[in-house]
């Protein structure tokens, strides 16, 4: 029977969970180098255990360019940072995020989305699975909101994917917690009343008609 998994992320910065395990390992990172987009990491893959609560974050330095486009969007940015996951065989995982305004630092802009595969991207993937989240920038709110829908993923690989406008000289920050717990199984769907009457009358019918008596022919 396949395994399902909750996967609860939350990108909430500053925030660690008592009992978390290793952080995530940041997989990529791309930035504007030399008036170039570069793209640099160990491509690091993280096997999603479960249970697990895992903390994953980043801290970029200050006086960062912004990107080039293409994408067009990414002009509005000076950093992606991409996560690396595996879902393993016979599991499945329903994943969901929010953002915490309250101790965002020095990072405007700040967005995430899932996507199928293994290939860090700055444009549309082909396997999206949620797209960019509604932005947030350090200052203006307080509290957390939900940043994506919750989202269910099968055995496979996928990115997580952070962007942001870093605006302190002395650089910015951000962490978050992704766990990952047993979810409930889905109740079977029950079959229509209608569809039992139905199946009742074929039976009955095709009983009268093997008790008939069979008129052999002269």
């Amino acid at each position: 029977m396949l395994k399902k998994v909750l996967a609860s992320l939350t990108l909430a910065l500053g925030l660690h969970a008592a009992g978390a395990q290793a952080a995530l390992v940041l997989g990529a990172q791309t930035l504007n180098v030399g008036g170039s987009n570069v793209t640099t990491g160990s491509l690091a893959v993280n096997v999603l255990s479960v249970p697990s609560a895992t903390t994953f974050g980043d801290t970029l330095p200050g006086g960062l360019s912004n990107l080039l486009a293409p994408p067009a969007s990414a002009a509005n940015y000076n950093f992606y940072d991409h996560y690396l996951l595996s879902v393993p065989e016979n599991t499945a995982a329903a994943v969901a995020t929010s953002f915490s305004f309250g101790s965002l630092f020095n990072i405007n802009l700040l967005q995430i989305r899932l996507y199928s595969g293994n290939t860090p991207t700055l444009g549309t993937p082909a396997g999206l699975m949620q797209g960019w989240s509604s932005p947030i920038s350090a200052g203006a709110f307080s509290g957390t909101v939900t940043s994506l829908p919750e989202t269910v993923l099968g055995a496979g690989s996928y990115v997580l994917e952070v962007r942001g406008l870093v605006t302190g000289l002395a650089g910015g920050s951000y962490s978050g917690q992704f766990t990952v717990a047993p979810a409930p199984v889905p109740a079977p769907v029950p079959v229509p009343a209608a569809l039992w009457l139905m199946g009742s009358a074929l039976g009955l019918v095709g009983a009268a008609s093997r008790s008939r008596p069979q008129v052999k022919q002269a």
